[in-house]
Parts: C-alpha cells; sequence; structure tokens
C-alpha cells in the first residue's frame, strides 16, 4: 500500500502554488525526469539556497507519482536550529522528511550518517551545499558534506545540479510567506553518474583531497548553471 501523509498534502499545495501562483519558467527538465528514473542507484540533488522556503516550494515542480509517495520523495537536511525548535516544528518537518542537521557540527554527525543510510537504501537526498540561505549574487563556496556522501555511499550515487533564481524575490529573508507572482526561473544540469571513474578520480587519494575535487566538480556544474539563469534573469 502507497504510503500517503502529509507531505503528500503539501506537495499538493506546492504544486498548486509554483504552477498557478508563480511565473516559472524550468530549462532541461528532462535531467530531472531522468534522475528520478535512476533504476535502483541512490540519488542526491543540489541547488543553492535562495529562500527559507526552496524546499518545499521547488518541489512542487515534480510529478503527482512522486509527491504522493513517500518511498519516492526526497528526504532532505533542515537546519536543527530552525526547523526543530519544539514539538510540534520537530513532529512536521520528520514526518515531512527533514533530517535535523547542526550547522557547524561537520560532516561526520548524526544527521549525515543518517543521509548515508538513506542513499545506502537507493533513496533520494536532498542538500544545499552552501549550508545556509545566500540571497546575493554570488555562490558561497560549498560544504564538503556532499562529497562526503558521494565518497562513503556504498553505491555510487547519481548528483543532480540544479541552479534557481527567484526564490530570493519571492521570500525574503526574515518573511514567512511567499509573494505570489513572483519569476523564478530553473535549470537542470545533467545527472552526475559518479560511478563513472573519470568523474570519481583517484580513489586512493588521500580522503581530504577527493572531498575538495569532488565539491569543486559540482559546484563548477552549478556555476555553468548560475552563468546560464542569470543570462534568462537578463534578458
Amino acid at each position: 500500500m502507497r504510503r500517503v501523509g502529509h507531505q503528500g498534502v503539501g506537495g499538493a499545495i506546492n504544486k498548486t502554488w509554483i504552477k498557478h501562483c508563480s511565473r516559472l519558467q524550468v530549462f532541461n527538465q528532462h535531467h530531472l525526469e531522468a534522475a528520478l528514473a535512476r533504476d535502483g542507484k541512490p540519488l542526491i540533488s543540489a541547488c543553492n539556497h535562495g529562500a527559507t522556503l526552496d524546499d518545499p516550494i521547488l518541489f512542487g515542480m515534480l510529478p503527482w507519482r512522486t509527491l504522493l509517495r513517500a518511498e519516492d520523495m526526497r528526504w532532505s537536511l533542515g537546519a536543527k536550529e530552525i526547523c526543530f525548535t519544539n514539538a510540534f516544528t520537530s513532529w512536521f518537518f520528520r514526518t515531512g522528511q527533514v533530517i535535523p542537521i547542526v550547522r557547524g557540527d561537520g560532516i561526520h554527525q548524526p544527521a549525515m550518517d543518517e543521509a548515508l543510510a538513506l542513499l545506502n537504501n537507493d533513496r533520494w537526498v536532498h542538500i544545499f551545499p552552501e549550508g545556509r540561505v545566500n540571497q546575493s549574487s554570488e555562490m558561497l563556496r560549498f560544504k564538503w558534506g556532499i562529497a562526503r556522501l558521494v565518497m562513503d555511499a556504498k553505491t555510487p550515487p547519481l548528483v543532480l545540479p540544479f541552479f534557481h533564481r527567484g526564490m530570493e524575490t519571492m521570500v525574503p529573508l526574515k518573511q514567512h510567506y511567499p509573494n505570489p507572482m513572483t519569476r523564478v526561473v530553473v535549470a537542470f544540469g545533467e545527472p552526475l553518474d559518479f560511478a563513472d571513474p573519470h568523474l570519481r578520480g583517484d580513489t586512493s587519494a588521500p580522503a581530504a583531497e577527493q572531498r575538495v575535487r569532488i565539491t569543486a566538480t559540482i559546484q563548477q556544474r552549478m556555476k555553468d548553471l548560475k552563468v546560464f539563469v542569470d543570462s534568462v534573469i537578463a534578458q
């Protein structure tokens, strides 16, 4: 039997909002569809963090078959001090498939271990590699947590990069509700398959060196998407 929790209801609300209450442009959605049809591989998605409501609003782009099936939906890393402040919010985000991460506690904390366990069961984990909301025009240096997940997963995962603009206007800092009819531009990149030895690189190198290389590879793909999205916005 399919399990549909409040995340399914929330997904329906976000799908309605992003489709009817924003001016959404999506490029290369076929890359998203290819990642979702990954045939048993673990999946990591990664994007810039433009607003507190990037997740869940942006995931309103997902097809109904994913939104309404908890087993197919993403698990996301959310800041413990923001999302898990009391019993109600802790219940809400936990049942919405959010893992409480403690910012500053490093890449080997329990939240990262939990994310890794999900990947080892071929699930989907979403991560914001910048580590915090960034509404500036420049991308922050990515944290190494995403590389740790890539390196330590028992099956090399797919990594789906995407970049967006407009969420920073839809939900400015210190505002906890979205502005309607905001233009949002999203571009997906081709999934990176870290089973490819050319992409993975030298696995005999020191772990810190591998983390730097993998993180830089993912961030460069995101920078390329940023250039594209910024050019669309400028038109």
